[in-house]
């Protein structure tokens, strides 16, 4: 009797710690602090922001400011997807973040603000509206906010730019701030060495694999538990 028990006796810690070790391999999901990657007052300049249309006039202005004592003005825009564009993705790691800034209409008529993002270029460019709020002329400063999760095979492209309905808007924006909420760091194992440099679907597909592993490794436990009990009660 005793000599069965010490047998059965290690078998579910086993199981559990090689299921563990199998989602660990496949997938580290690390839920961080939040942490603030980028924050930007203008008060020492325009910082690395660039008009996206390449004809836009981008200024660091004194007129208004929504903090502080500058802003960054946007003028001479002639189609709706003009303005102040920031190339962040160097700064940015695979994760969940929270962006925000905010903007005021100077003229222009009533039409929605876009806080927005690109991702990657040309033909597999995908554009994502993170915010979008109503403004008129007189509302004052309004805040965009909101928050998107970058995937783990995302292009190294990749850009936040505020945009108005009104083609010859002009605005000011001020105190944008980016926050990382958390990041999700996949591990270089052999399955994922094959899939590197495919699309986000086939990431997708990889994770339902991962479930599918996992549930099997649940399986096993349960088998190993029972198996456990049936010959301790010998």
């Amino acid at each position: 009797m005793k000599s069965k028990l010490r047998k059965y006796k290690k078998g579910p810690k086993l199981a559990v710690l090689i299921f563990v070790a199998l989602l660990i391999n496949l997938f580290a999901i690390s839920a961080n602090a939040e942490r603030e990657i980028i924050s930007v007052d203008f008060e020492q300049g325009a910082f690395n922001f660039l008009s996206r249309g390449g004809d836009e006039e981008l200024t660091v202005s004194d007129e208004e400011a929504h903090g502080g004592k500058y802003s960054l003005k946007t003028t001479n825009r002639t189609v709706s997807w003009h303005g102040p564009v920031l190339e962040i993705g160097q700064m940015i790691r695979p994760g969940e973040y929270e962006i925000s800034v905010w903007a005021r209409l100077l003229k222009g008529t009533p039409g929605d603000f876009k806080l927005s993002s690109q991702v990657g270029r040309y033909g597999a460019a995908s554009y994502i509206n993170i915010d979008i709020v109503p403004v008129t002329q007189g509302d004052g400063w309004v805040q965009l906010k909101g928050t998107y999760q970058y995937p783990r095979y995302a292009s190294d492209f990749v850009t936040v730019y505020i945009e108005h309905d009104d083609p010859e808007a002009e605005y000011y924006i001020d105190d944008l701030l980016i926050t990382e909420l958390s990041t999700i760091n996949v591990q270089e194992t052999a399955l994922n060495g094959f899939i590197k440099n495919q699309n986000e679907g086939t990431v997708n597909w990889l994770m339902w694999v991962s479930i599918v592993i996992g549930l099997i490794g649940l399986a096993g436990i349960f088998i190993t538990v029972i198996t456990y009990r049936k010959n301790g009660k010998k």
